[in-house]
């Protein structure tokens, strides 16, 4: 059974014109503030505050889509495969402490929820586990997504069946 998570009462100041748009945000997505307040909490604790350290540098899907377009196949089969090998392993290891299968995945997952590169979905059955990153990306993306992740995962160990499509890519192990 699953320990329910505590939560704990505190007070900040915003201002005024923040809390107003924070109020719209969360009417807007349906949630409560104090929802909205959390996520975006947890995000700064989860991802932001490692991803800082590093330079992260946000940049939206349609430019990073016009990048992968100018390179050619080799070009982002070796970039994709360098940046899952260099980053996460650093950003693991300060998160997490050590490079696992369970801290792999876990940051794969991450990077699906907070840096929003792709949506993740994840099934384990019959003793296979599927992990599916659904992009915007086209089918460059895709060759890029499934290197990053493959880099990521031969970390610990894994050799994973990859396929993909123009908007996804699917590994199973």
């Amino acid at each position: 059974m699953a320990q329910a998570r505590k939560s704990v009462i505190r007070s900040f100041r915003l201002d005024e014109s923040v809390l107003q748009r924070l109020e719209e945000e969360a009417k807007r997505r349906n949630v409560s503030t104090n929802t909205l307040m959390n996520q975006i909490a947890s995000g700064f604790v989860n991802f932001d505050r490692y991803f800082e350290k590093l330079g992260l540098m946000k940049i939206a899907h349609p430019t990073f889509s016009h990048l992968l377009q100018s390179a050619s196949e080799e070009e982002i089969v070796n970039a994709g495969r360098n940046a899952g090998k260099d980053v996460p392993k650093a950003i693991i290891s300060a998160k997490q402490g050590s490079m696992t299968l369970h801290t792999a995945i876990d940051f794969l997952r991450m990077m699906g929820d907070y840096a929003n590169l792709y949506k993740y979905s994840e099934i384990g059955e019959g003793g296979v586990r599927t992990l599916t990153l659904m992009h915007e990306l086209g089918p460059k993306g895709s060759l890029f997504l499934m290197h990053y992740a493959g880099g990521v995962l031969e970390q610990v160990g894994i050799r994973a069946k990859y396929s993909s499509t123009d908007h996804s890519v699917t590994i199973e192990f």
